[in-house]
């Protein structure tokens, strides 16, 4: 049997990444139309961000988007364009909120 590479590893997360459908992802969150400010970042770029939570040894939102501008295959999993522009933790749990278990099944 093949063992998954280390957890947080750049080689893990290339294992993995195929796996996400981020079309899929997108559609269980459409973006509304009209007023109102324009989101920086989409539903599966902040999916991508929540599995890092979840795959690297980082536990906290606060401490992982310190560590996301420093950390380039991090950024690159989530599909984050540069490290400046890199989702705060109120807007990753704000993310996390609007995340049901239909939604999380529909992704599985």
């Amino acid at each position: 049997m093949k063992s998954l590479p280390q957890t947080g590893t750049a080689a893990l997360l290339e294992t993995l990444s195929p796996y996400l459908d981020d079309d899929v992802i997108n559609d269980l969150f459409p973006r509304r139309s009209g007023r109102g400010r324009r989101r920086l970042f989409s539903a599966a770029q902040l999916f991508r961000v929540l599995l890092l939570n979840l795959v690297t040894p980082v536990h906290s939102f606060n401490l992982l988007v310190k560590l996301l501008a420093e950390n380039r295959p991090w950024r690159s999993f989530a599909h984050l364009r540069n490290q400046r522009f890199v989702p705060d933790a109120k807007m990753l749990h704000v993310f996390r909120d609007r995340l049901d278990l239909s939604k999380l099944r529909a992704i599985n």
